[in-house]
């Protein structure tokens, strides 16, 4: 080969030099072009026919030591989401999983045959909640109600005595009670639950202590595990998803007074429409501040009740200042609101109202005046009546309402100074684990 390759060179050479036939000129490099792409050695990575690379000139000529190493391929990982980004729903369905798990276990050393309590209350807890402090409230709840339903089945099946249709009326009444005081909180719901077992099981004929305290033990282990779960394993605070239903009944009661105040309503519903988002969003607040409340317990039980009270009151003077926009509206312009008068008063509550959703975030806000006291709203109101016309009760129940929610908010910003007077070291600096004296939650290792 490599004969013939040297013959074709000298032909080449001597086309270039001498007269040879086009034939013979252009056969001769026609083999010494084979032969070069014959001698060239490719490597992985590289693209065959690419004459101009280092690699391939260097290989014609036999020299393969300078060529470059082949190229690998580049595999990108996939970065995991951290725990704390999971969905609520992807985190409790982990959760309730292993909690039923390891329930089972459980509830098998337990007792055999009655195993399955311990599981349906590992799982049940997490039904309907959306944070870890909700799970641990529903496990109180029911471990709660089935410990009081325990003791009123007892009570009334031994005033029943052996009739059994006084039994079967037990059971009927237990089914009424779960399904209608149920919705209201998940206590009744074990309760009766409780109570229709041991009917039921009267009317069986194998009632007997043991079963009993079967029922209460296995309910008791299932809760405790799902508690557990619940707060050690992918867990997150609640303390997000509660803020964020602060901010959202804040800002829905922003757009009513900034409404009110500019006096840009598109038609007669609006300021309706606005009342029922305030109203809204103050039932959303309430409850899950109720689905939260074993975890409040731990911490301070009154001063979350006090604070949605307070919010209460707040969504109840909007009603009234609703009422009196659509009061005003249906008179003539002389003897409507003077948006001048309003727009003074709503501004003051609107400064209120932003610095109250600082408190309750934990953040240290004072009112530009640095005022707290009760008596501010009142001056707030005088002042304002002062420049109100005579006979213009649009106006002055505008007022009178606006002065209302002023107080409330004020109240709001005025508990963590009430509260560090009683208690000085209680609370975090802003940014820390706990939430100051009149934040909403009371810290983050129990909600």
């Amino acid at each position: 080969m490599r004969d013939a390759r040297d013959v074709s060179e000298q032909l080449v050479r001597q086309g270039e030099t001498r007269d040879l036939s086009l034939a013979s000129y252009l056969l001769a490099r026609s083999a010494v072009s084979h032969a070069r792409l014959r001698a060239v050695k490719f490597s992985h990575g590289h693209a065959r026919g690419s004459a101009a690379s280092p690699a391939t000139a260097d290989s014609v000529h036999g020299d393969s030591s300078h060529a470059p190493p082949p190229a690998r391929a580049v595999r990108t990982r996939r970065r995991s989401l951290p725990r704390r980004d999971w969905a609520p729903t992807s985190r409790m369905a982990v959760q309730a999983m292993i909690a039923a798990l390891i329930a089972t276990g459980v509830g098998e050393l337990i007792s055999a045959s009655r195993w399955y309590w311990a599981v349906l209350t590992a799982f049940l807890i997490f039904v309907g909640g959306n944070s870890r402090s909700g799970v641990f409230t529903r496990a109180y709840r029911r471990v709660a109600g089935t410990g009081v339903g325990l003791a009123i089945g007892i009570a009334a099946v031994a005033l029943s005595g052996s009739h059994e249709p006084a039994v079967v009326g037990v059971c009927v009444i237990a089914v009424f009670g779960m399904l209608y005081f149920g919705p209201l909180s998940y206590f009744y719901a074990a309760m009766f639950v409780s109570v229709l077992l041991v009917a039921l099981f009267r009317l069986l004929g194998v009632l007997d202590s043991s079963v009993l305290e079967l029922r209460l033990v296995e309910t008791l282990s299932g809760a405790v595990i799902g508690v557990l779960c619940a707060y050690l394993i992918v867990s997150a605070t609640s303390r997000p998803a509660l803020l964020g239903s602060v901010d959202a009944y804040f800002n829905a009661l922003d757009r009513l007074l900034r409404a009110v105040r500019d006096q840009r309503f598109t038609d007669q519903t609006e300021p309706m429409r606005l009342l029922r988002a305030v109203e809204s969003a103050q039932a959303n607040l309430d409850q899950d501040v109720t689905a939260m409340s074993a975890a409040f317990a731990v911490g301070s039980p009154h001063r979350e009740s006090e604070a949605v009270h307070l919010m209460f009151d707040a969504s109840r003077a909007s009603a009234r200042l609703v009422q009196a926009v659509l009061a005003s509206q249906g008179t003539p312009s002389t003897d409507g609101p003077r948006v001048s008068v309003l727009e003074d008063a709503v501004d003051h509550v609107l400064e209120a109202s932003a610095v109250a959703r600082r408190t309750l975030h934990g953040e240290d806000a004072k009112l530009g005046d640095g005022s707290v006291g009760q008596n501010a709203p009142v001056a707030l109101v005088v002042d304002q009546l002062r420049g109100v016309p005579q006979g213009n009760t649009a106006t002055r129940d505008a007022l009178l309402a606006l002065g209302r929610i002023h107080w409330a908010l004020r109240q709001l910003i005025g508990r963590r100074e009430r509260e560090s007077k009683k208690n000085p070291h209680s609370g975090v600096p802003s940014g820390g684990h706990m939430v100051g004296p009149a934040g909403i939650e009371p810290t983050t290792s129990t909600v």
